[in-house]
C-alpha cells in the first residue's frame, strides 16, 4: 500500500485545491491501493522539518517528500497511473 501524506497550512487555498484533486484522482484510479494522510504542518512541524517541508502544500509519498509549494496536477495524475502500472 502507498502511503501519501499532504501537509497543508490552515487557511491555505492551495492546499484545499490539491486535497481535493487528490482526492478525485485517488476516487478515479482503479487497481491502487493508497492511504492518504491530511497533515496539518504547525500540529506535525517535527515530522515537517525531518522532511525538509518549507512550503505548503507539500506531498510526501512512501515517505519521500515529493513536491512542495506548488503540486502540478498533471504530475500527479501521471505518477497516479505508474504506480498503477507497478501493481498490475
Amino acid at each position: 500500500m502507498i502511503e501519501i501524506e499532504l501537509f497543508r497550512s490552515p487557511y491555505c487555498t492551495r492546499c484545499e485545491s490539491v486535497l481535493r484533486a487528490l482526492r478525485e484522482r485517488l476516487s478515479i484510479v482503479n487497481g491502487l491501493a493508497a492511504r492518504l494522510e491530511e497533515r496539518d504542518v504547525l500540529q506535525h512541524i517535527d515530522r515537517a522539518v525531518e522532511l525538509g517541508i518549507l512550503q505548503t502544500p507539500a506531498l510526501v509519498i512512501d515517505g519521500t517528500l515529493v513536491q512542495q509549494g506548488h503540486v502540478d496536477a498533471s504530475a500527479l495524475e501521471q505518477w497516479l497511473s505508474t504506480q498503477v502500472g507497478r501493481a498490475r
